[in-house]
């Protein structure tokens, strides 16, 4: 059964597709099919719906959300299963602090700090999510780009979201439905459909799990650039260099579940016999569960060479791919991992772009 809105266009709605099916998703050619439900696919989605494009959003799981989802895991209790916090990106930090960006975090800290133990709880935004140290060249970047956010008018000030992650899926998924988006769980993209084009491949559509071909004007991929390119892509349509050099992408995580319980006992003792349940995500959960390559958090390791212009690789920065028609909205794309939304964005602004141009 279909869950309408009134509000917005009014012709936005929430489907799962376990429960009514897919051949809905035939009966027309879409503007944009985004893969993947993630918070950079559903901001994505609601730029290009209130630009007037009919969007739908296709999402393997029966949630919303990627990894910024609350799900109630054990009964009684729900909670923020994977990302936990959040902060906003602010793009005139960005400009304000283009100087040391490339700089090890343990340089960056020396210049500002003195307190060894200060410096020592803030180089832990530096490692989050890599496998580097702080004295790695770039791991700066991965220091900011923990701290430039803010919440409530504050800079550099993470929260909690009343509700869990969840909330800030489900207000973005409204958001969307409200310009017209349509939204739909429980349908997993199988693979990206393309055909010849005078100027090379060119992107029309995916085909579910199910074997439902769905087509498009343009397809957005909210996955791994791993999964976007090698799992999605038929072999021989992309070009061999490019997609030799998407197999050297560094999804490596870090992964400190065979002692956190114990270290913590140490300094508060009965810690452990006080939990009640607990869900441990280790990297092959994050990759199972989410979708998320090697379990990077990030789509990808955020290093010299995997920021910037560098993002997903040098000379594909904008969002676009070999494909024509084919563009990668999620968090392998710049700024990078995060709930920022930013990606979605950005690649919605090109796309609408691409889109004037083609209708001239």
């Amino acid at each position: 059964m279909f869950k309408r809105l009134i509000r917005g266009r009014g012709d936005g709605f929430l489907v799962d597709a376990s429960q009514k099916g897919t051949k809905f998703l035939t009966e027309r050619t879409w503007d944009a099919v985004i893969v993947g439900g993630g918070h950079n696919g559903l901001t994505c989605a609601a730029y290009l719906a209130r630009a007037g494009l009919q969007v739908v959003v296709l999402e393997r799981r029966s949630v919303l959300g990627g990894a910024a989802v609350t799900e109630e895991v054990f009964p009684g209790f729900k909670f923020s299963r994977a990302s936990y916090l959040q902060s906003l990106l602010r793009p005139s930090i960005i400009r304000d602090l283009l100087e040391f960006l490339v700089a090890p975090a343990s340089r960056v800290l020396d210049s500002w700090f003195v307190s060894d133990i200060l410096k020592a709880t803030l180089a832990t935004d530096a490692a989050i999510g890599t496998m580097e140290t702080i004295h790695s060249s770039g791991s700066g970047y991965v220091l900011l780009h923990h701290v430039m956010g803010e919440t409530n008018g504050a800079r550099g000030i993470w929260s909690y979201v009343e509700g869990g992650m969840g909330s800030i899926s489900k207000a973005l998924g409204i958001s969307a439905m409200e310009f017209g988006a349509v939204l739909v769980t429980s349908a997993e993209v199988n693979q990206i459909s393309t055909k010849e084009h005078f100027s090379g491949q060119l992107a029309t559509g995916v085909v579910l799990s199910d074997g439902t071909e769905v087509k498009a004007r343009a397809v957005l991929s909210n996955a791994t650039p791993h999964v976007t390119f090698q799992k999605l892509i038929p072999e021989g349509i992309l070009p061999n260099t490019f997609l030799q050099k998407i197999k050297t992408i560094n999804y490596k995580s870090n992964d400190f579940s065979s002692c956190c319980f114990n270290l913590i006992d140490e300094y508060a003792p009965g810690f452990t016999s006080s939990i009640i349940n607990y869900e441990m995500l280790t990297p092959p959960d994050l990759e199972e569960i989410f979708g998320l390559t090697g379990g990077n958090i990030f789509h990808g390791a955020m290093g010299l060479d995997g920021v910037f212009l560098l993002r997903p690789l040098k000379g594909w920065s904008s969002y676009r791919t070999p494909i024509k028609g084919l563009y990668i909205c999620g968090s392998g794309a710049h700024p990078g991992g995060g709930v920022t939304g930013a990606p979605g964005r950005n690649c919605a602004r090109v796309v609408i772009k691409d889109t004037k141009i083609f209708l001239g």
